[in-house]
C-alpha cells in the first residue's frame, strides 16, 4: 500500500466581489487494490465535502468490503495520523469522525452510496439499528459496518433526534468513555451539518488508445483495411466505425471485446464511402474515454451502366397477366428490378427483386387486368448503377360479367315514375348500361343510360319521368375496352298512377332512436307495415344512400356520415312511401 502526504492549493475566484480566496488542503493519499484514496484534513459538512470530492475528480468513499474498511481506517490512524480528539461530534456520542459517501437524506432509513451527491447510487441498507426503531438490515450482496457490527448486532443507524442523514467512520468507541453502540472503524449516522474531515475515492483511469491506421483524412483506402492503434493497460478494446461523425447512427463495425491492437473487417466496405472510426479501452468494469475520431474514404469503383429495357415495350397494351421482363446486359454482378403501380415508385410496389443474375425475370403472380404498371432496372457491381428509363405497360382487360338486377324487383307494381334502380357491381367493368323499353326483348329501348364504374355506385335514380300505369322492361350489361358482358336477365315493373302516399302515413310513422345521435340510428317499422327500403337525402335534397330493410328493424351506422340534418323515406317493395322523417347526426 502506497502512502503519501502532501499539501494542495485550491484557488477559487469570487468574481462578484473581485477577490481571490486560497484554501490550503492537507491531504494524505494512499492506494488500495489499485485505486487511489485521499484523506482530506479539512472540516466541511457532508454536502460541501461531496462537492469538493467531485471538483477533484472523485467522490466521498464507497466501502464495499471489510478489507477496504480496514485499509481506510489504518490509513487514517497510521498514515494521516489523525488525532482521535481533533473534533467532537456531539450527536455522535462525543467522538471524532470522518465523512464517508453514505446518506439517507432522500428517504429516511433508505441508505445509498451517493458520494457525488447526485441523488443516484447503490441502496445498501434499509431501516434502523436497535438503538433506533430496529428492524434494519443490509441489502443482499452489500458490505455494511454500522456501529455494533463487531457484536453482530447493529445498533446504528438510529436517526437520533430525527436529524442524522449522513454516515461517518468513528475514530474511537461511542458513546465516549462508555462504548456499547460502536467501536473505532465502524460507521455511525450523524447530522449532515457536522463539520469534519472526509475521505475521497477515485475510480481507476484507463488510458486512451492512440490511432495509427487508416490515417486521418486518408483517401483511396482498400475496402478491407487493417485498423491499428497503440496499446494501453487494458483487457479489451472497443472499435466503432460509422458513416456518421457523431456515431449517432449507421454504425458499421461495433466490436467491444477486441484483445489485440488491430482489426481486419470480415467483409468489404462499400466503395467510395467516407467512414469515421474511434477506439476506447476497458479493464474490468472500468471503461476509458474514446480516442479522437479519425476519418478515411474507401477507394471508389465505377458503377454499372444504365440498362436498356426490351420487353414489355414502353406504352404497350394487352400485356399478359404473367409478363416476362427482359433488358439488355451491362457489366454488373446482378440486377435489381422494380415494378410499381405509381410512376415515381413511391408506393404500390408490385415487384422489388434484387440479385437477379440473368437479364430477364418471369413474374410469378398474376398482374391485375386493366391496370397500368411502371418498371425499371439497375445493375449492381460493388455499388448500384443508374436506373434505366421508366417504361409502362397495360395488362389486358378481362371481359366483365353481367350485373345482377336488384331493384325494382321483377314484376314490381306501383313503382314511382322516377324509379331508383339498384344492381350488383361486377369486376373489371368500366361502365354499366341500363336499358329501359316497353318491349319484353328490349329491342326498342326508350332509354339507355350509361353509368361510369369509377363512381362505384350500385344505384341509379332516373331523372326522366316514366309514363304512369305502364309496364316497362329493363336490363343491364357491363363494358370495358375488351368488350361487353352478356345482357342481364330482363325484368319488368309497372309504374304507379301517380306519386302516392299510404293513407296512414301521417298516423303510423316509423320509429327512429336515438335522435340526435353520434354513431348508430335504429329504425323500427310500424306494426303491419312491410318496408322494403329506406332512402336517405341530405338537407338540400341530394340523394345519399339506400338501405334494404329486412325484418322489423334496421340499425344504420352513421360513423362515416358528416354532421348535419338528413331526411329519409321508407318505401314498400312497390315504391310507395310508408313513412318519412328527419334525423340529426351530431
Amino acid at each position: 500500500m502506497y502512502k503519501q502526504k502532501y499539501l494542495i492549493f485550491i484557488v477559487t475566484l469570487f468574481f462578484f466581489i473581485g477577490a481571490v480566496k486560497v484554501n490550503c488542503l492537507d491531504v494524505y493519499e494512499f492506494t488500495f487494490n489499485g485505486k487511489k484514496y485521499e484523506i482530506v484534513k479539512e472540516k466541511r459538512d457532508w454536502n460541501s465535502a461531496a462537492s469538493v470530492a467531485v471538483s477533484r475528480g472523485g467522490y466521498l468513499v464507497q466501502i464495499n468490503s471489510k478489507a477496504e474498511n480496514d485499509a481506510i481506517f489504518s490509513a487514517i490512524m497510521n498514515g494521516a495520523k489523525i488525532s482521535q480528539t481533533y473534533t467532537t461530534v456531539m450527536d455522535g456520542g462525543g467522538v471524532a469522525y470522518l465523512w464517508i459517501g453514505a446518506t439517507d437524506k432522500l428517504e429516511e432509513g433508505k441508505w445509498f452510496w451517493d458520494g457525488d451527491n447526485d441523488g443516484v447510487g447503490d441502496n445498501f441498507w434499509n431501516g434502523q439499528g436497535v438503538a433506533g426503531k430496529g428492524g434494519g438490515k443490509p441489502v443482499s450482496g452489500f458490505f455494511v459496518n454500522w456501529g455494533g457490527a463487531y457484536s453482530n448486532t447493529y445498533a446504528e443507524p438510529d436517526d437520533f433526534n430525527n436529524n442524522q442523514d449522513a454516515a461517518a467512520m468513528a475514530l474511537e468507541p461511542w458513546p465516549k468513555g462508555m462504548g456499547g453502540l460502536g467501536i473505532a472503524g465502524e460507521w455511525n449516522d450523524i447530522s449532515i451539518t457536522n463539520s469534519i474531515y472526509y475521505i475521497i475515492e477515485y475510480d481507476e483511469k484507463i488510458g486512451i488508445p492512440e490511432l495509427i491506421n487508416p490515417e486521418n483524412n486518408s483517401i483511396d483506402i482498400e475496402r478491407k483495411p487493417t485498423f491499428l492503434w497503440k496499446s494501453v493497460d487494458a483487457e479489451f478494446y472497443h472499435l466503432q466505425v460509422s458513416l456518421k461523425q457523431d456515431f449517432s447512427s449507421d454504425i458499421i463495425i461495433d466490436e467491444s471485446t477486441l484483445n489485440d491492437t488491430f482489426y481486419i473487417p470480415s467483409t468489404e466496405f462499400e466503395a467510395g464511402i467516407k467512414l469515421f472510426w474511434k477506439v476506447n479501452a476497458s479493464k474490468g468494469t472500468k471503461i476509458g474515454d474514446w480516442s479522437e475520431v479519425w476519418n478515411f474514404t474507401v477507394k471508389d469503383i465505377p458503377p454499372p451502366a444504365k440498362p436498356t429495357l426490351v420487353s414489355p415495350a414502353n406504352n404497350s397494351k394487352r400485356v399478359d397477366t404473367l409478363p416476362k421482363f427482359i433488358w439488355n446486359k451491362v457489366d454488373a454482378d446482378w440486377y435489381h428490378l422494380k415494378v410499381s403501380l405509381t410512376e415515381d415508385f413511391s408506393s404500390g410496389i408490385i415487384i422489388d427483386k434484387e440479385n437477379i443474375k440473368d437479364t430477364s425475370y418471369q413474374a410469378t403472380s398474376k398482374f391485375e387486368p386493366g391496370k397500368t404498371y411502371y418498371w425499371q432496372v439497375s445493375g449492381f457491381k460493388k455499388k448500384y448503377g443508374e436506373w434505366s428509363d421508366k417504361w409502362n405497360f397495360k395488362v389486358m382487360m378481362m371481359q366483365p360479367s353481367a350485373p345482377q338486377l336488384l331493384m325494382p324487383e321483377n314484376s314490381a307494381e306501383n313503382v314511382e315514375l322516377k324509379p331508383l334502380f339498384k344492381f350488383s357491381l361486377t369486376p373489371y367493368a368500366d361502365s354499366y348500361s341500363l336499358i329501359i323499353s316497353t318491349n319484353s326483348d328490349l329491342t326498342q329501348p326508350i332509354l339507355i343510360k350509361t353509368i361510369p364504374a369509377s363512381e362505384n355506385k350500385d344505384t341509379f335514380r332516373l331523372e326522366e319521368e316514366l309514363m304512369p300505369n305502364t309496364v316497362y322492361y329493363w336490363g343491364m350489361f357491363a363494358s370495358n375496352e375488351e368488350g361487353e358482358s352478356p345482357l342481364s336477365p330482363i325484368w319488368k315493373f309497372t309504374t304507379q298512377n301517380s306519386t302516392s302516399v299510404n293513407d296512414d302515413f301521417t298516423t303510423e310513422k316509423i320509429v327512429i332512436f336515438p335522435n340526435p345521435t353520434n354513431d348508430k340510428l335504429q329504425f323500427i317499422a310500424p306494426q303491419g307495415k312491410d318496408i322494403a327500403n329506406i332512402e336517405i337525402y341530405n338537407c338540400i335534397g341530394i340523394y345519399i344512400d339506400i338501405l334494404l330493410f329486412n325484418g322489423s328493424n334496421l340499425v344504420l351506422d352513421l360513423s362515416y356520415y358528416p354532421h348535419g340534418v338528413y331526411y329519409f323515406y321508407a318505401k314498400d317493395k312497390n315504391g310507395i312511401i310508408i313513412s318519412s322523417g328527419i334525423f340529426i347526426k351530431n
